[in-house]
């Protein structure tokens, strides 16, 4: 993938190849899941400081505003200003495609296939079932002295974990992403992580969340442990998703967009390719952490380990327990998408 910020440079060849593709998807899905994706794909719009181009069915492309709205008569006009396809649109495209052609293959039974199914059809409208027939394709035909065994219960929904919810007023927001309800019971969201007291943003993340929800009611949800417990971190916070206003809007979703927070890629979270997707768009716009910085900031010295998703300052304590550390440029960590440690304090 090219680092955001460049602008995406195609070829004709490639510009030729990736039309017949996207026509070749309309031309499946058009017939068989109906025109709202063929209508959308002609609708071809994005936010006017962004890197991406989306198409109208997009979750993302909801939240752009009426007035930073930039349309494109083409795909071929917004790639040629350096803008690339969204990734939700595009996993859009590939899962209607994937769709009509299940439902191809589905539909295509021959008539001899029709008849014989119309044949062993009740007048009733339930299917005819031969005696001693298995139940399914290739189960043993029992005989008359088996003794029929009861069925097993379906323990997939036993598997699942309980989902908790709780209704309840903001007290206060302080910098780390920490919510503080009225309970004084201390919320971390879940599945994020935001900029700490004295690193970079983390006022502006801590105001982002105190203009939305201070002193209004929220949603939370979590997943209750298999012990009946609620997840807490390392400072006992209850880490819970928290959603907020009349269309119950999702918090961390929102921090994510406007480049206020990371996606916490150690930790389990049900909304995790959404949030994938809010961090994309603001990483390649460059807002909020994603933002290089000019001067000796942006050369600030940031040590890296193998496989990590983190970023930490030369001294360090962490540094001792990197596998293959190398030493990068600030501005370079944040082209990579990491985030840095909990020890990283930016200059003042």
């Amino acid at each position: 993938m090219k680092p955001p910020g460049v602008p995406c440079m195609l070829t004709n060849g490639h510009m030729r190849v990736r039309a017949a593709v996207r026509g070749l998807i309309v031309l499946l899905v058009s017939p068989l899941v109906g025109p709202s994706v063929a209508a959308a794909q002609e609708e071809i719009f994005a936010a006017r400081r962004s890197k991406v181009y989306h198409i109208r069915l997009c979750s993302a492309a909801k939240n752009i505003s009426a007035e930073n709205r930039v349309r494109f008569k083409s795909e071929k006009e917004a790639v040629s200003e350096g803008r690339r396809l969204c990734k939700s649109c595009a996993r859009l495209v590939e899962r209607e495609a994937e769709a009509a052609e299940k439902a191809k293959s589905d539909g295509a039974n021959t008539p001899a296939d029709d008849a014989e199914a119309r044949r062993r059809t009740t007048k009733d409208g339930r299917a005819e079932k031969d005696e001693g027939a298995p139940e399914s394709p290739g189960a043993p035909v029992p005989s008359a002295g088996d003794a029929i065994k009861p069925s097993q219960p379906d323990r997939s929904q036993a598997d699942e974990p309980e989902i908790e919810t709780l209704s309840a007023r903001v007290k206060e927001v302080v910098a780390g992403g920490t919510i503080v309800l009225e309970s004084g019971e201390h919320v971390r969201l879940w599945g994020v992580g935001c900029p700490r007291s004295g690193q970079m943003d983390g006022e502006a993340a801590a105001s982002f969340l105190a203009k939305r929800v201070k002193g209004r009611k929220v949603q939370l949800s979590w997943h209750r442990g298999e012990d009946g417990t609620s997840p807490r971190d390392a400072l006992g916070r209850l880490v819970a998703s928290v959603s907020y206003g009349s269309d119950k809007s999702d918090l961390a979703s929102a921090l994510l967009l406007e480049g206020l927070a990371w996606v916490d890629r150690g930790q389990p979270c049900p909304r995790r390719a959404e949030y994938l997707n809010r961090e994309d768009d603001a990483a390649w716009s460059q807002r909020g952490v994603w933002k290089r910085l000019s001067g000796a900031a942006g050369r600030r010295e940031a040590v890296v380990g193998k496989h990590t998703h983190q970023y930490h300052a030369p001294d360090c304590p962490h540094v001792a327990h990197l596998i293959e550390p190398a030493t990068i440029t600030l501005n370079e960590a944040r082209g990579r998408r990491l985030s840095p440690c909990e020890f990283w304090r930016d200059a003042k």
